[in-house]
């Protein structure tokens, strides 16, 4: 987790500053480029969403649903 929040520092999507009052805590926040990449990459999912929705049929959607929730449950179930 370190080294993803580093990277995101080093490219000046988020800031670290010490807690007020927790020593050893440093809180995170988007910065203002971060919360514009944020915005972007959400519009981008979206106009995704849409294409995947628009590819199929009711019934498709329903069925593929269908078959990723299985997948979902056999992962789940063989979780180490």
């Amino acid at each position: 987790m370190n080294t993803v929040l580093n990277n995101l520092r080093g490219r000046g999507l988020i800031e670290r500053t010490p807690h007020e009052w927790h020593r050893n805590v440093l809180e995170t926040r988007l910065t203002d480029q971060g919360r514009a990449v944020m915005a972007d990459a959400d519009a981008r999912a979206v106009r995704v969403e849409r294409a995947l929705a628009d590819e199929f049929t009711e019934a498709e959607r329903e069925t593929l649903a269908a078959l990723l929730g299985r997948c979902v449950g056999l992962l789940e179930r063989e979780r180490p």
